[in-house]
This record gives C-alpha cells, structure tokens and sequence, in this order.
C-alpha cells in the first residue's frame, strides 16, 4: 500500500524538490550579487550595514545597485578634509577621478541614471538621486561598464550602481 502511494505521488515530490532547489539557488545568487556592490567601493569607506540593494537581470537590462552605511571615522575625515580625502581612496580599475558633485545636469535631467532605477530602494534611490545634484558629495564613474560609486556624507552612505547597457558619457 505504501508503495503504490509512494509510486503514485513520486512525480510530485521530485517536481517539488526541483522548484525548492531553484528558488534556493536563485535566493542564493541574489544574496551574493548584492554583497558584490560591497566589494565594488573602496574598502576605506569602511561600509556598515546595507541601506538596501537590488538588480534587474533580464536580457534588456542588467542593472542595480546599493547603498551602505559609511563608517563615522571616515565621514569625519570626509568633514574635515572633502574631496583631498576621497581622492585618496582608490578605485577598482578603469574609474575617473573622484569628482565633487553636482555633476553634469544631464545625468538627471531626463530623471534617475538607468543603474539607479534598478535598485528597487526608495531611501537609496532618493539619496542617490538629490545627492549627485547638490555639492558637497563625491563621485566617480566606470564608463565602459556604466557604474558610479557615489559617496554621501550628509546621508551617511555610500552607493554603488551599474548599468552593463548604458550608453555612458557622464564624464
């Protein structure tokens, strides 16, 4: 009797299993993209804990982003010493400078840059958004792989975002 139960019901249970492993797998792969934005900004900025953080990964747009919680010693130093500070944090290959925002007005003209849409966080979005436009924060861009790591003082954060499909010339 049991057998045949076993027998009848068997497809189900592997079908089960299946789904259970894959959603596994894709939690697993969503956890581990987001510890990625982390390890994209410069270790100097001594990242606390994540803001929020998200990405779109379909086939017209690979994108997102995060924003974390920067250290109170290193903001002191931000304070004290503005872009001389930044500057002599080093960035991941093929990133400008450290700039001073605002930047380029085109960045926001036409609203948020594609990276920044997909971070599915308001706080982030918003800081992001209103902090690259105003001074006294900090930026630099990886065109060819479209990504900012942008540095907010007054928001006590730090956000990276990526747009593999932008066309970037936010120089």
């Amino acid at each position: 009797m049991l057998r045949a139960v076993w027998k009848q019901h068997w497809n189900w249970i592997r079908w089960l299993f299946l789904v259970a492993v894959i959603g596994w797998g894709l939690m697993s792969f969503r956890g581990c993209q987001r510890d990625s934005y982390r390890w994209e900004m410069p270790k100097e900025l001594q990242l606390g804990e994540m803001v929020g953080a998200d990405f779109d990964a379909n086939p017209l747009a690979w994108c997102g982003g995060g924003g974390f919680e920067i250290a109170d010693e290193v903001l002191a130093k931000i304070a004290a010493d503005g872009l001389s500070f930044v500057e002599t944090m080093p960035l991941p290959p093929d990133y400008d400078l450290w700039r001073a925002t605002p930047a380029p007005t085109g960045w926001t003209s036409q609203g948020s840059w594609a990276g920044l849409a997909c971070v599915g966080n308001r706080t982030v979005i918003e800081a992001a958004f209103y902090g690259i436009q105003e001074p006294g924060n900090y930026y630099a861009v990886n065109s060819s792989f479209g990504s900012i790591i942008l540095v907010l003082p007054e928001d006590r954060m730090a956000v990276y975002t990526h747009d593999e499909y932008a066309n970037w010339s936010m120089r």
